[in-house]
């Protein structure tokens, strides 16, 4: 079944708790489209029991018992479908599989979304990706980003600039032996707030290879110096090419560097 793309709203509903219900008849409600988005809240359990401490070791306290927020999707015959919370408000792909264009429709709704391979901001940004590599996509909007969870239970997030054949020459890569690289950069703390912007672009434009992640670990102050400690990982078969760039690309700081195998990065 492919539903029209209208745009998908939220409907608020003041009752506290509708677990009890499956569908929008029960709460006697017609005016809504496939794809809407029931709001409610509920009591915050979690919080209400910190404040109920709070409330007890004081003896006299004025509190408001604190609330979430809970979403409920509407899917076929106005039945809830339950929300996907991975990345913040998810529409699951139980509710996008049915759409063309599902971006479009939840372009009001701030979320991200579990998306077809057929969909069509799939085929436009990255192209066609086949159904058989089992790969499971979710678009976040807030990143501008795509998500990818592979069968290996594995997951990556790529720019939109991406395509099919890097995202599954990365799947691929992951099934390899993996190393890391640790990087270690210490700078004067004289000359730190000087130097700094050259380091971080020089961190941000690094080109190693795509199969390979980065990222800045930890950063700090010790003894006069200021430290940046950047690990990477990827598979063992492109770990000298990414050192002998990472060695380029810093070669005008005072750094140490050290690689190793390990099992697995993820």
């Amino acid at each position: 079944m492919t539903i029209l793309n209208i745009p998908a709203k939220y409907i608020d509903y003041n009752l506290n708790d509708i677990s009890d219900y499956n569908q929008m008849s029960d709460l006697n409600i017609s005016n809504y489209n496939y794809g809407d988005i029931l709001k409610y809240m509920v009591k915050d359990d979690l919080l209400s029991l910190v404040y109920g401490s709070i409330a007890k070791n004081n003896q006299t306290i004025d509190y408001e018992i604190p609330k979430k927020t809970i979403y409920k999707l509407i899917g076929e015959n106005g039945v809830f479908v339950k929300s996907s919370d991975s990345y913040g408000l998810t529409i699951p792909y139980e509710i996008t599989k049915n759409l063309i264009d599902a971006v479009s429709k939840y372009k009001n709704i701030k979320c991200s979304l579990e998306l077809d391979c057929d969909d069509i901001f799939i085929k436009t940004n990255i192209g066609s990706i086949p159904r058989s590599w089992n790969f499971k996509l979710i678009y976040s909007q807030n990143s501008e980003k795509i998500i990818v969870r592979f069968p290996n239970n594995k997951s990556h997030e790529f720019d939109l600039e991406t395509s099919p054949y890097k995202i599954n020459t990365f799947y691929k890569s992951t099934l390899k032996p993996q190393s890391s690289v640790e990087l270690y950069i210490s700078m004067d703390s004289k000359n730190y707030w000087e130097k700094k912007p050259m380091l971080n672009s020089a961190f941000k434009n690094i080109n190693i290879h795509y199969t390979w992640i980065g990222y800045l670990y930890m950063g700090g102050n010790d003894d006069g110096f200021n430290y940046s400690f950047y690990k990477f990982h990827g598979p063992t078969d492109k770990k000298h090419s990414v050192v002998k760039k990472i060695k380029q690309t810093f070669k005008n700081f005072n750094f140490t560097i050290e690689d190793k195998d390990i099992d697995t990065i993820y």
